[in-house]
């Protein structure tokens, strides 16, 4: 069927062309131009079975694909990525002869829509779209990423085809089809590899096990992050202060950073707007500005009412364009400069973009640091603050231990929550009494306020990935991963709930102490747990088929394999591919030619 790929490069017109071609690059570029390397089509890597990769596919592989992705690289760099380069081809058809050996073949039909990049236009010699009759996975699987200019727009091959292959890869039509043969091959003995990996029916039946059982939980979540104060009033902080220098002390040295404060200008501005499109209206904006500007230079004293009188801006207009204590954080960097050095009360000018600005320095704070006297009761209220919501994360706690106390009695949680929320109204409600003044009213007791239970819905230990193939053939080969397998609905991930979830049991519904999961803690009770029967055989085959691939991917990745084959990027193989080409540089059976990847080549001989 390759004979269809070259019937259109066969015309007289191409053939004395391509000798006209010939004939010009012996002339200028053969020895005797001094422009041939005696080197070019020496051997850069050799192969069991033969097979040579020369320096000039080297090169040409390389102009092709990595040297486009290296920006200005060190001669270490350069020899590196050529190095790559070399080993991937030389591996490429290492892997060709691995595969022949154990059968594999590609026939004619499969390496011409291999090169096309199965291009389901694509026809044979009898006009038939052959490329359709191969798995519709193929266009992801096996993807020719040299295939860009080989087909019409009807699906026949390129009249230029042969002349394109010879100018691209310097190579002949059969012998760059002999290529892409062998890279096809390579890939599939990658892919024979991953089928190969097996997998126990223990790990099918665990699988289905742990997508199949289910728990349903009830919990409690207690979040000591979400607990708040009120800042306490001044009156409060500086009573605490009396009796906390200590600490307080403590917290200054600690902070003492955040009590440097930068320099503070009091700035009030008359705005301008700069009109646009108009040439007259900015002349004449202008004019004002300068006007405007004299008036405020001249009596800095009313510079107040003017501001009121005449800025641009509506939101500082009643305040006579106060723009109140700024930093150099908060103040655009024009302004910031030109009030700079200047004395307090000085009037200046400062032209921006879109505006100009009449700027009044009313007064400068320089930077400083607080002393601690000035900042103990602000101290105070915050150590203060901290107090009182540890106290309600303590409250929290005790009143979480008291309903798991309940639940262990053999109460739902939402029974020990109420059956609390009581015993608390109660002792609220005592103590109210016993602060009770003479002739007061008798307060009403408080309605109890339970700590919420939510439930999470049933849930496995594991959910597999989704299936895309449902959604047609552009989807075959696409993976997605599944989810985590510690995630659990309606609170989050965490290997250790998931583990105490499915350690619950009828007979010990409840698990014995708290869990933290993001800062958070839980208390949490099995509602009910389902255990699966006997699995159907066809659930077993898809995850065995399923597993197949997850393991496969790790051990083998051919999909990563084959990226790394044909776009030489710097990316590791899996284990069992990198494994299998330590073997075959050790054992000889891929050999580089080492001096053409060292930036001094001059210590070897090497022939």
């Amino acid at each position: 069927m390759l004979e269809a790929l070259r019937r259109h490069s066969r015309s007289w017109l191409i053939w004395v062309t391509l000798g006209i071609i010939i004939i010009v690059f012996i002339f200028f570029f053969g020895p005797q131009a001094g422009g041939f390397d005696r080197n070019s089509n020496g051997w850069a890597v050799r192969t069991k079975g033969g097979n040579t990769v020369n320096i000039a596919e080297l090169d040409r592989t390389y102009d092709r694909t990595v040297r486009r992705f290296l920006t200005g690289p060190t001669d270490e760099e350069f020899y590196a990525a050529k190095r790559r380069v070399a080993m991937d081809l030389g591996f490429v058809e290492y892997l060709a002869v691995q595969a022949r050996s154990t059968g594999l073949a590609i026939p004619e039909d499969e390496v011409a829509c291999y090169i096309v990049n199965w291009n389901p236009d694509y026809r044979d010699k009898r006009g038939n779209a052959i490329c359709a009759d191969f798995p519709a996975d193929y266009p992801t699987r096996y993807q020719n990423i040299d295939a860009v200019f080989y087909t019409e727009e009807d699906g026949r091959m390129s009249a230029s085809y042969s002349t394109d292959v010879r100018g691209r890869f310097g190579l002949s039509v059969r012998a760059f089809e002999e290529w892409k043969r062998r890279e096809l091959l390579a890939f599939k003995y990658l892919d024979t590899l991953a089928a190969s990996v097996a997998v126990s029916p223990t790990q099918v039946e665990q699988t289905w096990r742990r997508r199949n059982e289910t728990v349903n939980i009830e919990y409690v979540r207690l979040d000591p992050a979400g607990i708040s104060a009120d800042l306490p009033e001044e009156g409060e902080a500086a009573t605490w202060a009396s009796s906390h220098g200590a600490e307080i002390q403590a917290y200054y040295d600690e902070n003492v950073a955040n009590y440097s404060l930068a320099r503070r200008v009091h700035l009030r501005r008359l705005y301008i707007t700069k009109p646009s499109g108009d040439p007259a209206a900015l002349s004449a904006a202008e004019e004002r500005f300068t006007t405007l500007l004299a008036r405020a230079q001249a009596d800095p004293a009313g510079f107040e009412e003017l501001a009121r009188a005449e800025t641009g801006l509506d939101a500082e207009r009643e305040s006579g364009g106060d723009m109140g204590f700024r930093t150099e954080d908060t103040l655009s960097v024009d302004i910031w400069e030109a009030t700079s050095g200047v004395e307090v009360g000085s009037v200046v000018g400062v032209t921006q973009s879109y505006s100009w600005n009449i700027v009044k320095l009313e007064a400068v704070e320089e930077a400083r640091q607080q002393p601690i006297d000035e900042v103990r009761n602000d101290i105070a209220a915050i150590l203060l603050q901290q107090e009182r919501i540890e106290e309600e994360r303590g409250r929290l706690v005790r009143r979480a231990e008291r309903v798991l106390e309940l639940a262990a009695a053999g109460e739902t949680l939402e029974a020990a929550a109420a059956t609390e929320a009581g015993e608390r109204a109660d002792r609220i409600h005592r103590r109210r009494l016993e602060d009770l003044g003479s002739g007061e009213e008798e307060p009403a007791r408080p309605a109890p306020q339970p700590l919420a239970v939510s439930e999470t819905g049933p849930f496995a230990r594991e959910t597999p990935a989704p299936d895309l193939s449902a959604l047609g053939a552009d989807f075959a080969g696409f993976q997605i991963s599944a989810p985590p397998a510690d995630q659990v609905p309606t609170i989050g991930r965490s290997r250790d709930l998931m583990r105490a979830a499915f350690a619950l049991s009828d007979d010990a519904p409840l698990h014995s102490e708290l869990i933290r999961v993001d800062e958070q803690d839980y208390i949490i009770r099995m509602i009910e747990r389902v255990v699966p029967d006997e699995a159907p055989e066809g659930e077993l085959a898809s995850i065995r088929a399923e597993l197949q691939r997850s393991i496969a991917d790790t051990l083998v990745d051919s999909r990563g394999a084959r990226v790394r084959l044909t776009l030489h990027l710097d990316q590791p193989y899996a284990p069992v591919v990198q494994q299998l080409l330590d073997d075959a540089l050790a054992s000889g059976d891929i050999r580089l030619r080492e001096k053409l990847f060292r930036v001094d080549p001059a210590d070897s001989d090497e022939e």
